[in-house]
């Protein structure tokens, strides 16, 4: 679940840095400026695409119950990659609809429509990993540190085989 959450906050991160060389290809003459727009908006639909496609496949494995499984070992520590991401996407969608706010011209409508967007969707993607992450606890899927050393203690060592065997 966490791996979704991180793949959807790099993929709002990736739609505002399109949005934002887009709305600054609209706005400025010269070279390179048809480059930045035709990159600006490969980003955005790539980003977009491969949003859908995450959310599509993380819903099949929602509905295979992959979701209701233990964790496997340090997956614990993918919930704060999950949260610091959806805290920078934040921060882009907030940058980008505070920077549409202090300019006029072509693109900033769709710069500012496009910020809250992604800070909407980062905090729900937030708010749903938090969810998660306190349900894979109190089910015992996140072992604390100190949980995971009573389980090495309790290993039953490899017998050693003999080369003769």
């Amino acid at each position: 679940m966490f791996m979704f959450h991180s793949a959807e906050m790099l993929g709002l991160i990736a739609i505002a840095l399109g949005i934002m060389l887009v709305v600054w290809a609209l706005r400025n003459e010269g070279k390179s400026i048809g480059l930045a727009k035709i990159f600006g908006w490969l980003i955005v639909i790539i980003g977009i695409l491969g949003e859908l496609c995450s959310t599509y496949y993380a819903i099949k494995y929602w509905y295979a119950g992959y979701f209701q499984m233990p964790m496997m070992s340090g997956e614990a520590f993918l919930f704060h990659v999950a949260q610091m991401l959806s805290l920078i996407a934040i921060a882009f969608g907030i940058i980008l609809v505070v920077w549409a706010s202090h300019n006029e011209g072509r693109g900033i409508p769709l710069a500012k429509v496009f910020g809250w967007l992604i800070v909407l969707f980062a905090i729900l993607g937030m708010i749903c990993s938090a969810y998660y992450a306190t349900v894979y606890w109190h089910k015992g899927y996140i072992q604390t540190p100190a949980g995971m050393s009573m389980l090495i203690q309790h290993q039953i060592p490899m017998q050693k085989q003999s080369p003769n065997q």
